[in-house]
This record gives C-alpha cells, sequence and structure tokens, in this order.
C-alpha cells in the first residue's frame, strides 16, 4: 500500500493548490467551476495566508492524490467557531484506503488547535444542510448534521 503525506498547504504553494483544485474538477467532472477561470497567483497566496482558510493535501510522493479545504467560521449564537468543509474529494485509483479519514483526522487537529469550541460540518450543494453520509465514522451521530469537535 502506498505511503501517503498530509499537509496543509501553506503560504507559497500556490503551484500545488492548483495540482489539488484541478484534482477537485476530475474528480467532481467540474472542470467549469474549477479550471475555467482560475484566480491569479496572488489571490491563491492570499487564500493560504488566511488563518480561517484550511487547505490539505494528500501527497503520494509530489502527486496531489486527495485534497479538502475547509472554513472556519467565527458564530454569533454563542462564543464558537465551527469550521466547515467544502471540498472533499480522493482521486478514484486512491479510494478506500483511509486518505479522506486522514485528512479530517488532520482538519480536527488544527481546529482544536483553534481552541475556541468548534465543530465541523460539510454542507451539501443542494441544501444549507450538512451531510451525514461524508461522516459515518465514530464522529457523526445520526442526530446531528455536523461533527462536534470542542465543547
Amino acid at each position: 500500500m502506498p505511503q501517503y503525506k498530509i499537509a496543509r498547504l501553506l503560504p507559497g504553494q500556490v503551484v500545488q493548490f492548483r495540482q489539488m483544485n484541478a484534482m477537485f474538477a476530475e474528480v467532481f467532472g467540474d472542470a467549469d467551476s474549477y479550471l475555467a477561470k482560475p484566480p491569479r497567483d496572488a489571490y491563491l497566496q492570499g487564500l493560504l495566508q488566511k488563518p480561517h482558510v484550511i487547505a490539505l493535501a494528500a501527497f503520494e510522493g509530489e502527486k496531489i492524490v486527495a485534497g479538502l479545504v475547509a472554513y472556519v467560521l467565527e458564530k454569533s449564537e454563542q462564543q464558537r467557531s465551527e469550521v466547515y468543509i467544502y471540498d472533499l474529494a480522493v482521486n478514484e485509483a486512491h479510494r478506500r484506503q483511509g486518505i479522506a479519514r486522514a485528512l479530517i483526522a488532520e482538519l480536527k487537529k488544527i481546529a482544536q488547535a483553534i481552541g475556541r469550541g468548534s465543530s465541523m460540518c460539510r454542507p451539501t450543494k443542494r441544501k444549507k444542510t450538512c451531510r451525514r453520509a461524508v461522516f459515518t465514522n465514530r464522529w457523526a451521530s445520526a442526530k446531528t448534521s455536523f461533527i462536534t469537535i470542542l465543547r
């Protein structure tokens, strides 16, 4: 089984961010959204510098085989933040090897480091509800539509 390295994309890794967007386009079958009008390098560099934008990639050597982009949102109803997973994809040839789980576990560590009572959610494209099907492991339950990380 190949070894994968999970890493947060850092400022200066614009090329890797573009590679991840190309992987999203392939996996989601959505080149119009991910490749048709690519942002300038300065825009992507700015995103990577923002602490509330979390871009994680799974590398097999130098190749990105999976990725996750999440956003930290501060909430108004309580003094807490939530981490929303916007994109999560694994290249078809690398599925069923625990890579998505490893990406989510790394995101969980980052969310815990935020330390203000965070939860994690994957909204669906069709509804403003969170998608439980992606999180069928210990982080999800039938009663909730998000994953609580810290209370």
